[in-house]
């Protein structure tokens, strides 16, 4: 038998979870943070609004990914589940919201801007 063949129930070969969410969403909260630290020097207010989308949405979407892949993959007998994944997954949420709170307050300010200078609010 020649290439790739994936494994059946009970052929004994283990899978374990993926580390690619968790990952992923270190990428995405590091890169929100950066986003946020270096505000001044990228002089674009569109980079708020793509940090919001990282950090609160982005590492959000990383937990629902490794819940989904946890759970598909105990199908198999042998899959390796690693709760510690999804536990520090959540820990990032958590701080991706915290760090979402001031991508908020930023639009916020902006958009408040926007609304007084185009003759919304007097």
């Amino acid at each position: 038998m020649t290439g790739f063949s994936a494994p059946t129930v009970g052929s004994g070969v283990v899978t374990r979870a993926s580390k690619l969410p968790m990952v992923t969403a270190i990428v995405f909260l590091v890169a929100s943070v950066l986003l946020y630290v270096f505000r001044f020097e990228l002089a674009n207010n569109w980079y708020f609004l793509v940090g919001y989308l990282l950090t609160p949405v982005g590492v959000t979407a990383t937990v629902a990914w490794d819940l989904k892949a946890q759970r598909k993959g105990q199908v198999n007998p042998n899959f390796d589940v690693r709760p510690q994944y999804t536990k520090i997954l959540r820990v990032l949420a958590v701080l991706g919201y915290v760090v979402g709170i001031f991508h908020i307050i930023e639009l916020g300010t902006l958009l408040g801007q926007w609304v007084v200078q185009s003759g919304f609010v007097q």
